[in-house]
């Protein structure tokens, strides 16, 4: 992808943003940013900034003349139905993401693509420690907070790229094609940005659209929109459930199965609550795919503790255990996360 002097137009000066420009500039690119806010509030990104050549900034307000745009990349925050956007669109100049374009830049690396409305960061994170178990070229990406542009110059081949996708990313994904794609769970979520649930819906499964019978989509078959998504793919589909066998990992009599093979015993994990078992089940997918040994799997699952912010026990008074899970921003997470926990709880 030949970006020299070429006129990208970097929409949303945000973590992603900012790197997107970094590399953007290294590869000759003449680099337009935008950014609602003005030059005051963006003080210190700007500062990190300062030492780029060719690159312009428009803030406070969107761009009026966008007829030289050669492409336009746009951060997850931007909405795609903004005028100046749809404007964009209408001249059919290219609007893609960080992850399409990381992606397009990249030297085909292992894409391990992760999404649904819950869990997603607790499953990258698990996915991803796994695979350093196994001694691979492993990168923890995408929603996570760790910009996949960031791994461009980096990853290789060999390299696999565990990868957190939010709606916001997927809205704005064209050829992007994962080696494996998972889905954990789909409930109503950020319905301010995408108005209503078949529209959500339909921006989750985009992560199938470019699959081919070469790749995997791993659907939870407990959820029945996610397992529904084998009908929109040509994608190799396997399961995973904890309430029935299926074809693929499931959980059965107080253990971890692939197929025929137990892997781990539930007691043994190191997080608790049916939820992080789902996230267990579909990260014994995403490794074993990929070859890596059960014994390697069922130490990483041993020892993983979770992140911070989600059910996190931060200590105790008077007798009283208390739990941050200030990262579950929605209903369903909030039941999943109290629904973990034993004796009385009080939500605060």
């Amino acid at each position: 992808m030949n970006l020299k002097n070429k006129k990208v137009l970097l929409v949303g000066l945000a973590k992603t943003g900012v790197s997107t420009i970094k590399h953007l500039n290294r590869l000759g690119a003449k680099v337009v940013v935008n950014d609602i806010k003005d030059k005051d509030k963006l003080k210190d990104i700007l500062d990190e900034l300062s030492d780029l050549n060719n690159v312009e900034y428009i803030l406070g307000h969107h761009p009026e003349n966008i007829d030289d745009i050669d492409m336009t990349v746009v951060s997850p925050g931007v909405p795609l139905d903004l005028p100046f956007i749809l404007k964009i669109k209408s001249k059919n100049i290219e609007i893609i993401g960080e992850v399409e374009l990381a992606y397009r830049l990249s030297k085909n690396p292992i894409f391990i693509g992760i999404t649904g409305t819950n869990g997603k960061t607790t499953t990258t994170s698990l996915v991803g420690e796994i695979f350093k178990k196994a001694n691979r070229d492993t990168y923890i990406v995408g929603n996570i907070g760790n910009p996949v542009i960031d791994t461009v110059d980096l990853t290789n081949k060999d390299s696999v790229l565990v990868t957190e996708l939010s709606s916001f990313q997927l809205e704005s994904i064209d050829t992007f094609r994962p080696k494996v794609s998972a889905f954990l769970n789909i409930t109503e979520d950020h319905l301010n940005r995408h108005y209503n649930m078949e529209n959500y819906v339909f921006l989750k499964s985009k992560l199938l659209k470019n699959l081919s019978e070469a790749e995997y989509a791993i659907l939870n078959y407990d959820d029945e929109i996610v397992r529904n998504f084998f009908r929109k793919t040509k994608a190799h589909c396997i399961y995973f459930s904890v309430r029935e066998r299926v074809d693929g990992a499931y959980y059965q009599d107080g253990a971890l199965y692939f197929y025929d093979e137990k892997i781990i015993e539930e007691r043994q994990l190191a997080t608790g609550g049916i939820h992080n078992v789902q996230n267990a089940l579909c990260a014994i997918i995403c490794a074993k795919l990929m070859g890596v040994k059960t014994q390697t799997i069922g130490k990483a699952l041993s020892q993983f503790r979770g992140i911070k912010h989600r059910v996190q026990f931060v200590g105790e008074i008077d007798g009283v255990k208390y739990v941050d899970d200030s990262k579950g921003t929605n209903v369903d997470a909030t039941m999943k996360a109290v629904n973990s926990l034993k004796g009385n709880i009080v939500l605060l």
